[in-house]
């Protein structure tokens, strides 16, 4: 039971980081969230990035997408069980 929660969200992360991936190379647009955030707000940068710089952060979270839902999978079949 312990392997199907966490496989599913591991599934849910992959799925999220995806869709936002996608979103960013589409738009050519992405933000910054949480600590660097914050860092970047101490530091005076913005946190609204376009362009290539955008299309590589979104081809970034599409892959770790894609290692989430890998992960997922395995770990249905290949995972301790409790």
């Amino acid at each position: 039971m312990t392997r199907f929660i966490v496989a599913g969200a591991a599934a849910v992360l992959g799925i999220w980081l995806i869709y936002v991936g996608l979103a960013n190379i589409r738009t050519r647009t992405s933000e910054e969230t949480g600590g660097r955030r914050r860092v970047n707000r101490a530091m005076g940068e913005s946190n609204t990035y376009a362009g290539g710089k955008a299309v590589l952060q979104g081809w970034i979270r599409v892959g770790l997408g894609i290692a989430a839902l890998a992960f997922a999978v395995w770990f249905v079949f290949f995972g301790p069980e409790a």
